[in-house]
């Protein structure tokens, strides 16, 4: 995450554009900001319950679908490797426990 912070923050200093010409790009959207949000926030509700792998998945296919509006397939693929690629990383390499839920996985 801080190295995708670093990046972001080399991308914004080397654009040319200016804070005006970012503003007068679009409109703020309201609506997928709210409903980003709302995602976050079923995730932090819900993540005990389905389980850590589920919801991830869930909230990932959800929030690609919102934002990026690719194909449905390649969504699940990218949702997929997301919360399989997190689970071996915090589970399996570094050997965190993270929620369960009802399936057990």
């Amino acid at each position: 995450m801080g190295i995708l912070a670093l990046w972001s923050l080399v991308q914004s200093f080397c654009s040319k554009k200016t804070h005006d010409e970012v503003r007068r790009g679009g409109a703020f959207r309201w609506g997928k900001t709210v409903l980003v949000c709302l995602c976050l926030f079923g995730y932090a509700l819900v993540v005990d319950w389905l389980g850590f792998v589920l919801t991830t998945f869930v909230v990932v296919f959800a929030l690609f679908h919102i934002l990026e509006s690719k194909k449905w397939w390649l969504v699940v693929i990218e949702a997929a490797a997301i919360a399989t690629g997190t689970y071996l990383i915090f589970v399996e390499w570094l050997g965190l426990s993270l929620p369960q839920g009802f399936w057990g996985w």
